[in-house]
């Protein structure tokens, strides 16, 4: 059997007006979305004793709407034919990836505009290398927002864990949200001096005490500050 060419084809909105379910990036949560546009890819073989193109990959881009919320997402699925499954028979692999990137449960910090820049740039950051999958600069960007929030609030000291405990002395932590604290800054040493990689579970409850001290020093106090202010 002999090869005779690669061929390729272009299809424009194969996909629109169905629906799939994806999770949203704004709800937070799986809900039923709407394919507004696709265009698809696709590859294939001809040979000299097959009458039909072999189908070898399809590259599947797609845009899509919330039919809760309407929040716009993108999407880009490769579509491999012919692969072995785990019962050895054939399958067709697919491999799908969405921007912005998302975790089921896990939405932005409610309130997150009213982090101060550099802390917002790092915290973005951070979120993204999460949602991605990154699991060592996960773990180096959370004590980054520790160590962002401590300079931030002018504290004082040589290293991390003394500044850690400054916040304390200056009234901007609680000595338990200092202890949670000081448990970021090592796990962030650890990916950082160690290549050390945690689970996605441990992660995300790192990014749960970060997120809980953006909350507490920053946009609680703001919040506060606006009541005040409308009761004035």
């Amino acid at each position: 059997m002999k090869k005779i060419k690669d061929i390729s084809k272009v299809i424009y909105d194969k996909y629109k007006g169905s629906s799939v379910k994806i999770v949203c990036y704004n709800c937070g949560v799986e809900t039923s979305h709407e394919i507004l546009n696709s265009v698809d890819q696709e590859w294939s073989e001809i040979f000299d004793v097959i009458d039909n193109p072999v189908p070898l990959k399809t590259l599947s881009y797609r845009t899509l709407q919330c039919k809760g919320c309407e929040h716009i997402s993108l999407q880009d699925i490769t579509m491999t034919p012919n692969v072995v499954g785990e019962k050895g028979n054939f399958i067709t692999k697919e491999e799908a990836h969405l921007y912005p990137p998302r975790i089921r449960g896990r939405k932005y910090l409610d309130g997150y505009e009213e982090l101060p820049f550099n802390v917002l740039f790092i915290y973005e950051e951070t979120y993204a290398a999460l949602c991605h999958g990154l699991q060592i600069l996960t773990g180096v960007g959370v004590r980054a927002i520790v160590e962002t929030v401590c300079k931030q609030k002018n504290a004082s000291g040589k290293y991390i864990y003394d500044k850690i405990d400054n916040l304390v002395e200056l009234g901007v932590l609680t000595k338990s949200q200092a202890k949670s604290l000081h448990e970021l800054r090592s796990l962030g040493n650890e990916a950082a001096h160690e290549v050390g990689a945690y689970d996605e579970q441990t992660l995300s409850t790192a990014m749960d005490i970060a997120e809980n001290l953006l909350q507490n020093v920053y946009i609680i106090p703001q919040t506060t500050e606006k009541l005040k202010n409308r009761k004035k």
